[in-house]
């Protein structure tokens, strides 16, 4: 199993969590650099949604710092068709389906690149790549992880209080530990309170 090389790859892999994403850093494949080393992603997620695989595929680094030809072509060699070719069968695998020799990339395959910095040169080259996403990380917390924790929150909740019953959860502890209908009243009075007036509220309606 691969980690995070650094904390923004770390932020990008919580984040597809957060959206229901299987999310993999550094995942087993790779293609060949042209003068040694290889390519390979950084932290890919992917989701099954109206029948079809999703995957949403994040470069990320702390800085562009080369010249603007130098990031573009580095960012063109990270989503170069054949890795993603390979991401794509990698998931069909972990999901157990079988490959669609039409799989439309252009639909289903999100390319994006998250960075702490880059000159405004770089900033422009990059943002001019069809279908890369780039977002600077101040702005992907912004635009986008606050929404996904909000949305999970919310989801958690729901969870939560779907499976309750209502009428056992506010009677049955007050009925063990009061031992009384009156004393179950004035419990539920006191809980009403607390909500308005704080303890000290509660301590003066039981004068």
């Amino acid at each position: 199993m691969s980690f995070a090389s650094n904390w923004l790859e770390e932020l990008v892999a919580e984040w597809l969590e957060l959206e229901g994403y299987l999310v993999m850093m550094r995942p087993p494949v790779h293609l060949p650099g042209s003068h040694g080393g290889r390519f390979e992603p950084d932290v890919v997620g992917a989701r099954i949604r109206e029948g079809k695989l999703q995957i949403r595929h994040c470069e990320s680094t702390v800085a562009f710092a080369g010249n603007p030809e130098y990031e573009e072509q580095r960012v063109n060699k990270k989503f170069q068709l054949p890795l993603k070719q390979r991401v794509y069968e990698l998931f069909c695998v972990q999901f157990g389906i079988q490959k669609d020799p039409g799989y439309d990339y252009a639909l289903n395959y999100e390319t994006w690149a998250v960075y702490g910095y880059a000159s405004r040169p770089v900033e422009a080259r990059l943002g001019a790549i069809q279908g890369l996403i780039l977002k600077k990380v101040d702005d992907l917390i912004a635009d986008e992880v606050i929404e996904s924790l909000a949305n999970w929150g919310e989801e958690r909740q729901t969870d939560q209080y779907a499976t309750l019953d209502p009428t056992r959860q506010v009677a049955a502890p007050d009925a063990r530990l009061l031992g009384s209908q009156k004393q179950l009243h004035v419990g539920t009075k006191r809980r009403k309170r607390k909500g308005l007036g704080g303890e000290k509220s509660i301590a003066r309606s039981g004068d």
